[in-house]
């Protein structure tokens, strides 16, 4: 079965905004084009999230970045978690 990307177009939060990399730029499917991500500012505990608005049997969850971030090419050890409220 083909991967589909459940997130795109939904709607998207996170703890702070840097200049104008805001959340939904994470979900827009322009990935990592003209330099439009989802930042937030260097700070403790940030976080993102998106509401996939239904429940879904989630296989895989891709975190990617632009390798100049705190994290850079190692995004093994950014936290993340699926679940529902």
């Amino acid at each position: 079965m083909p991967r589909r990307n459940v997130a795109l177009g939904k709607p998207a939060k996170q703890a702070t905004t840097y200049a104008a990399s805001h959340a939904s730029n994470a979900v827009n499917g322009l990935f990592l084009i003209f330099n439009i991500v989802s930042c937030t500012v260097n700070t403790v505990h940030v976080w993102w999230a998106v509401d996939l608005l239904e429940r879904f049997f989630v296989q895989e969850v891709m975190i990617s970045t632009d390798g100049n971030n705190a994290f850079g090419n190692n995004i093994s050890r950014i936290p993340h978690m699926a679940g529902y409220d």
